[in-house]
């Protein structure tokens, strides 16, 4: 197997991990927070139509074998990722943070509160517009590589037509490093978030301000 093959497939484990145990980390933290459960608890048709696709999409970036299909099947899975995450967040759990914050309010928990919308923050914050421009210029740069020679010019400007080779590989890797570790340090920073206010609820009393 070629370096630039075992970079590729590093990235795609990096990539899948981080999904898998990103998911999880989230259900979990969001669970805590919820008084009113989205949608009853009940899993839509359409909903779970959404993350089989996320599912076949994910399996189609794995099976891609030239780096042009990878970058085309890339586009297709960031773009829909945006749109399901835009569908998530703002038409099926805008409900549920406003119902389980009128509760938090009716109980008088505003610690209970901040870390709702602390969660809120994550989920639906602005950094996630951000996050996705980032990521969105990386998958366009992508595609004009794969569709260009204009990999191989830059390495011959540079002098690194030796590592020309590798500059498909370092794209994908750099792709999955920037997204991924962003949502990490996101999920940690609300992670840390939650545990100070928990932390503050045992010990204070929180009143509204006037």
């Amino acid at each position: 197997m070629t370096g630039p093959r075992v970079i590729w497939e590093l990235a795609i484990v990096i990539y899948f991990a981080s999904w898998i145990y990103g998911s999880k980390y989230d259900t979990t933290n969001q669970e805590i927070v919820y008084l009113m459960v989205p949608n009853r608890g009940k899993l839509p048709l359409h909903y779970a139509g959404i993350l089989f696709t996320i599912g076949i999409l994910f399996g189609v970036l794995a099976w891609m074998n030239t780096f042009r299909q990878f970058a085309v099947a890339l586009g297709v899975f960031w773009c829909f990722n945006i749109l399901s995450w835009h569908f998530f967040a703002r038409s099926v759990l805008a409900r549920t943070f406003s119902e389980s914050s009128e509760r938090y309010k009716q109980l008088n928990d505003f610690f209970g509160l901040e870390q709702l919308l602390n969660i809120q923050r994550y989920i639906a914050g602005q950094w996630q517009w951000w996050r996705f421009g980032v990521g969105s210029v990386l998958v366009v740069a992508m595609l004009v590589f794969s569709f260009t020679n204009s990999a191989e010019l830059l390495a011959r400007a540079l002098g690194a037509q030796a590592l020309a080779g590798y500059a498909p590989a370092m794209a994908i890797l750099t792709f999955v490093l920037v997204v991924e570790s962003w949502m990490w340090f996101m999920r940690i920073k609300t992670g840390v978030s939650q545990i100070i206010l928990d932390e503050l609820a045992r010990q204070y009393r929180l009143q509204p301000g006037r």
